[in-house]
């Protein structure tokens, strides 16, 4: 099966991107496997292909329109458009990058989610919030749980 252009030029920046930070890439499935029962053309699945307890749950899917991340609880965080891809292939690898080589702590209190990474130095570096309902969380216990690299 062919992936459409868009999908295919979205994978092979990912893929180089990749290539930058540990020695896989999308072909060889060693971290991520392509989930074929889902997989068509327009859109293209992977997950992670040995998932370890002390690993942080993570899948992405790249369609036509764009690629998002489903990161532990949350879901389509972080998310690009096809356009935006695009238009920043250097911004959109170093976003790839960023996300394969940090540490990510993440946050639950009640249904919300925050994701930080965190740099080699520990500087925070990017931050995503998801929230699912419209539950309020101010009185819910805080979980934190800290994950290593995917890419060392």
């Amino acid at each position: 099966m062919t992936p459409d252009p868009p999908v295919a030029y979205t994978l092979s920046l990912i893929d180089a991107a990749l290539r930058t930070v540990g020695p896989h890439c999308l072909a060889d499935e060693h971290v991520f496997v392509l989930d074929k029962e889902l997989s068509a053309p327009f859109y293209h699945r992977f997950v992670l292909a040995n998932p370890r307890p002390t690993q942080l749950m993570a899948w992405f899917e790249v369609v036509t329109s764009g690629m998002s991340f489903y990161l532990d609880r949350s879901a389509e965080i972080p998310e690009w458009s096809y356009n935006w891809i695009r238009d920043n292939p250097k911004a959109f690898q170093e976003e790839i990058r960023l996300l394969f080589s940090s540490h990510i702590l993440v946050e639950h209190q009640g249904t919300r989610t925050v994701l930080r990474l965190f740099g080699s130095e520990g500087v925070q570096l990017r931050q995503y919030t998801f929230t699912q309902g419209l539950v309020l969380n101010l009185f819910r216990q805080r979980c934190f749980k800290l994950y290593p690299p995917l890419f060392s």
